[in-house]
């Protein structure tokens, strides 16, 4: 068995390091050259040049403009992406059960293979976080304390981690200009939902500034008063290990947001625990698709 930490290194190069000619993205698409040179042109597609003035496309830019397009990908062989994606062609009926057995299994070649397949084939990130990331952890969590199960929920951390961090890749553009600041409340150790909600306000078209988790309430509130502002201040609280104390701190950032006309997003399985002031800039939300649409709402034109 391959371990995931030689496959997540090869997949990591395989979608930031690789680039392909106009041809062979034609190729792996099934269309001309000439057709694909229009859609560089048109801005449609992104290409780079060599310092030879040739045309290179990157994997990540080929897979995004694959997905937008709709386009059928004949042969990810030509990409050197066939391990990260599989067969995205084939839809699976019950993908957060894949996704279990494979995790359990320790296969995290065939885990990425779900999860971006089920990108690749039109699913969004929130339904994707939603659907089927969610109730794997959570199923992962329910194992109990002993070593094997701690086992499995470590390795089904990292490996979704890692995941998550692809989705952000494929769904991150630079014409995202519009900041939101990203971070787990003071507290919190867990990465996963902090990549997740990049990946979900990437793809919802702004520019995500992921401060991580365990961020202080004064981080966020210095966030506020960065170079370029951000609209929304996005913040996952997945435990609470003192219940007014955090209260307290999330109450002062959503003031200083609501003095700095920012809106303030606050999720995750733990805040309904917490007392927050009713504010009309904060909104609870207890999805990544509730997010997905403020997002979307406050990038619009």
């Amino acid at each position: 068995m391959e371990s995931f930490a030689d496959y997540s290194e090869a997949m990591q190069e395989s979608i930031e390091m690789r680039t392909v000619s106009p041809r062979d993205f034609g190729r792996a698409v099934g269309v001309s050259e000439s057709t694909v040179k229009r859609w560089v042109d048109q801005g449609r597609l992104v290409s780079t040049r060599t310092a030879g003035g040739h045309r290179r496309i990157s994997a990540v830019e080929a897979l995004r403009t694959i997905r937008d397009m709709q386009l059928s990908l004949q042969d990810p062989v030509i990409l050197g992406v066939n391990d990260l994606i599989g067969d995205c062609g084939q839809p699976l009926a019950m993908p957060a059960e894949a996704l279990y057995a494979f995790i359990a299994a320790g296969e995290a070649k065939l885990a990425y293979q779900v999860v971006v397949g089920e990108y690749m084939r039109g699913s969004s990130i929130w339904e994707i976080a939603d659907q089927v990331i969610r109730p794997t952890m959570h199923r992962i969590g329910q194992e109990g304390h002993k070593p094997d199960a701690i086992f499995m929920e470590h390795r089904a951390t990292q490996i979704v981690l890692e995941i998550c961090q692809a989705l952000h890749k494929l769904a991150n553009s630079d014409r995202n200009v519009v900041p939101v600041v990203i971070g787990g409340a003071s507290g919190d150790p867990y990465q996963i939902p902090c990549v997740l909600i990049a990946g979900v306000i990437a793809e919802a078209g702004a520019h995500p500034v992921n401060l991580g988790p365990d961020t202080p309430a004064s981080v966020f509130i210095r966030s506020l008063d960065a170079t370029k502002k951000p609209v929304l201040l996005a913040i996952s609280v997945s435990v609470v290990k003192d219940v007014p104390k955090l209260s307290l701190e999330l109450n002062e950032v959503v003031h200083a947001a609501a003095e700095r006309a920012c809106r303030v997003a606050i999720g995750g399985r733990a805040v309904g625990d917490l007392s927050l002031d009713p504010l009309p800039c904060l909104r609870i939300h207890t999805s990544m698709a509730s997010l997905a649409q403020e997002v979307g709402m406050l990038v619009s034109p």
